[in-house]
């Protein structure tokens, strides 16, 4: 799953789609969706001079997600 960087388009593999636990597919689209508004905000998405894992746009787009995570467990954990 990513984000285009040339007009912010989610691209999904099927096999994706078909193949993967629901909430792991729910976590990547909201990974995704910070990302998407990354790109509305003008941000380079992709850039050589990090790695993966040390991308100030990966890092904050992984630390929202935890954010929702910790939000959904609390819910859950409510119920």
């Amino acid at each position: 799953m990513g984000l285009s960087d040339s007009d912010g388009h989610l691209l999904i593999s099927t096999y994706h789609l078909k193949n993967s636990e629901f909430h792991i597919l729910y976590l990547d689209i909201i990974h995704e969706l910070f990302h998407l508004k990354q790109f509305q905000e003008g941000k380079q998405l992709f850039s050589s001079e990090y790695s993966y894992v040390d991308n100030p746009i990966e890092i904050d787009a992984y630390r929202y997600t935890i954010d929702k995570i910790k939000k959904i467990s609390k819910i859950i954990d409510n119920n």
